[in-house]
């Protein structure tokens, strides 16, 4: 096996580099999204992930306990420590993810018809970059 390994490495980069080139090129350009959450799923998956999180690491305490290894004491703390961050971020961030993202409630607006002069003239003043003039123009006089 050692002898037909420095044959095969070269094979195998250029496939990795080809592989990269096409699943870059692939992500980048062709696949669309089919559906957009806004990070409605974020608080959904974050505890999904750390209740896996902990059960690997409870998993890994029961391993090492059954083995009588000494670093037990210090893996004990890592339960704690994921507990005591799961609710830190859960409370950082429960109102954003209670509340509805600016753009969503701005499209929102738009659709329902509860823009007034003063949103107007403020959408008016945005500064918007050339390569989207004629984007904003059209969605201006679709709107009038």
């Amino acid at each position: 096996y050692a002898l037909v390994t420095p044959l095969v490495v070269p094979f195998c980069l250029f496939n990795m580099c080809c592989a990269y080139v096409v699943w870059l090129h692939q992500l980048l350009f062709t696949y669309v999204k089919s559906i957009d959450t806004v990070g409605e799923l974020w608080p959904w998956i974050f505890s999904r992930v750390i209740t896996c999180l902990i059960i690997g690491q409870t998993l890994l305490i029961t391993v090492l306990i059954l083995q009588e290894s000494a670093f037990v004491i210090w893996t004990v703390m890592l339960p704690i420590v994921t507990f005591m961050f799961y609710f830190a971020t859960t409370w950082r961030f429960k109102k954003t993810f209670q509340t509805l993202p600016l753009d969503i409630a701005a499209e929102l607006d738009d659709r329902e018809g509860h823009v007034d002069e003063q949103t107007t003239k403020f959408r008016e003043g945005i500064y918007f970059p050339p390569i989207l003039q004629d984007a904003v123009n059209d969605v201006i006089n679709d709107d009038a």
